[in-house]
């Protein structure tokens, strides 16, 4: 069983729609329940998401809640509100709901993700990949802890839901977050990174592949020379972070084709802007 969770409004459903299709074009083999938290979805795109599963039966649902944000209100959003929705997930969804892998809405997946799932998390509470803030020192200074602890990016993100709703981690997030609002730059993932610090997880270069991996020495070094090369062979979940797939010449992702024919094989594909 998967379980896979988006944060979005309406605007940001067909996107999301190539984000599943791609799932399901390459985990074909095992039960998939998708959660999406939103303050409204459309009748026509529920419907849209809804159809991409169908041919799975039983094996595979989606559930939409329209989630209360009052307790979001007033928090730094560089990003948008909905980047928040993440930190929501353990109170939101079902108990018997305890572990899930988030997602956002600028990713596709090229590969059989099925065994990440199988990561042990025990006592741990989220697990992604290196972000590229990791190597500034400036990220330290404003997350108020040691560069030997690296910082990850949330936009692929698997959390121990379990574990956040035993140590009360929403509220930690939020908390920290309203404290630190004059030196954060990037709110919810600074405040995730800090909280997280000490039971996080980083995982290999290809489950949450970004362009600047192909663009900085570092990565070209030891440890992650062999792990990019890994991602270029075996890519498992490219992330377009910042740059759009869905709009011409916005996206210069050394991926981006595999957006495009994932999003080839929707009924109504996304008709990309310009």
């Amino acid at each position: 069983m998967m379980n896979i969770a988006f944060c979005i409004n309406d605007a940001y459903a067909p996107y999301v729609a190539v984000t599943l299709k791609s799932i399901v074009e390459n985990n074909s083999s095992i039960a998939l329940n998708v959660y999406i938290l939103t303050d409204g979805i459309s009748d026509k795109n529920r419907c849209a998401l809804e159809n991409i599963l169908q041919n799975r039966g039983e094996r595979s649902s989606i559930h939409i809640y329209n989630v209360d944000d009052s307790k979001l209100k007033g928090l730094k959003d560089t990003w948008s509100i909905y980047a928040w929705y993440r930190i929501l997930l353990p109170e939101v969804l079902p108990c018997e709901v305890k572990n899930i892998l988030y997602l956002d809405a600028d990713i596709v997946i090229d590969s059989d993700i099925s065994h990440l799932f199988s990561v042990n998390m025990e006592g741990k509470s989220v697990a992604g990949v290196i972000d590229i803030q990791s190597f500034k020192p400036e990220t330290y200074e404003r997350c108020l802890y040691g560069a030997e602890k690296k910082y990850i990016c949330t936009g692929v993100l698997m959390i121990n839901l379990e574990y956040w709703r035993e140590h009360n981690i929403c509220e930690s997030i939020i908390n920290w977050a309203r404290k630190n609002e004059a030196q954060i730059h990037f709110p919810d993932q600074d405040a995730i990174n800090h909280v997280c610090q000490d039971t996080k997880i980083v995982l290999d270069l290809r489950y949450g592949i970004l362009d600047i991996f192909f663009h900085r020495d570092y990565f070209y070094e030891p440890p992650y020379r062999q792990q990019l090369k890994e991602a270029i062979n075996h890519p498992a979940i490219i992330h377009y972070a910042g740059q759009s797939p869905w709009v011409y010449e916005q996206c210069f992702h050394l991926m981006q084709d595999r957006w495009d024919y994932y999003n080839s094989l929707l009924c109504k594909p996304v008709k990309k802007m310009s």
